[in-house]
């Protein structure tokens, strides 16, 4: 079974890492949208501190919108 979380976007960027830290030995397939999208560095930090794939973008639509966050590595899976 492979475990998956979607935090749509309400946490932090303290309590991601905190929640990340705890579901560590459940093995999550991913941690999805952690924190509103807009900060695309934030993400990109978190992403680069966890060994969890980060998931998002399933608002977002055209090039555009995908750009900041494909440009900064924010996301493991889009």
């Amino acid at each position: 079974v492979d475990l998956m979380v979607d935090c749509l976007g309400m946490l932090d960027y303290a309590t991601a890492r905190r929640a990340l830290d705890l579901l560590a030995p459940c093995d999550l397939f991913w941690f999805e949208e952690p924190f509103p999208q807009q900060d695309a560095a934030m993400l990109a930090r978190l992403r680069e501190r966890s060994d969890t794939r980060l998931g998002g973008g399933e608002q977002l639509c055209g090039r555009d919108a995908f750009r900041p966050l494909l440009e900064a590595g924010s996301f493991d899976v889009l």
